[in-house]
């Protein structure tokens, strides 16, 4: 099960717009949506990053202007769990032997926390899935570095006097081909991250 609570921490209602690293697909992210859902935020953009492992991939999220998402948020930080009063969020108890457990988040007492609703009806968002894999600037971009490596340790692999002429020899059509792969990744950024936009934003 993940954990929620440094997501809550950094949602703390102070900051219009929170961007957080996340490598989380699926149900896992659905979850994350679900959470900062419960703080007052909703996802407006993901940026799958240029390469998975350096810039990204990263979740925006912006605080909801709807006065029942800054109820529940303001709930949420100060939970009334007292038997009978009316909650805006569906909140239980950690049983023996259950599993996964209740998450409990900050400030809210040992055991107890939020049920999260159904695979089913937990928000998901569409519109990110696709970009990452089948528009990847990483993926245009690297064709262009392994020309330019392949190139230059052939040159380099040579005599002086041939070295200087592969290098002169460096046609405008290589040079063309790298040019064509690095615009193709920077229009690939643009678009995809155009597509990871939530809808209506």
């Amino acid at each position: 099960m993940m954990d929620h609570s440094a997501l809550a921490r950094r949602l703390d209602g102070r900051s219009a717009a929170v961007v957080v690293r996340s490598f989380c697909r699926g149900p896992e992210l659905a979850q994350q949506i679900w959470a900062a859902g419960l703080y007052g935020y909703r996802l407006e953009r993901h940026d799958p990053g240029v390469v998975p492992g350096l810039a990204g991939p990263r979740l925006h999220f912006v605080l909801d202007p709807d006065p029942a998402a800054r109820r529940r948020a303001a709930w949420m930080r100060r939970p009334d769990l007292r038997p009978g009063v009316l909650a805006p969020v569906r909140w239980g108890t950690s049983r023996v032997g259950e599993w996964p457990p209740v998450w409990t988040p900050p400030g809210w007492p040992p055991g107890h926390g939020p049920v999260p609703p159904a695979d089913g009806d937990l928000p998901s968002a569409p519109w990110i899935a696709p970009w990452r894999t089948r528009l990847s600037p990483g993926n245009i971009a690297a064709p262009a570095g392994f020309v330019v490596l392949v190139r230059t340790l052939a040159a380099l692999g040579l005599t002086r006097s041939g070295r200087a002429v592969a290098f002169a020899a460096w046609d405008i059509g290589t040079a063309f081909l790298v040019a064509a792969l690095l615009t193709g990744a920077l229009v690939a950024r643009r678009v995809r991250n155009s597509a990871c936009r939530a809808p209506g934003t």
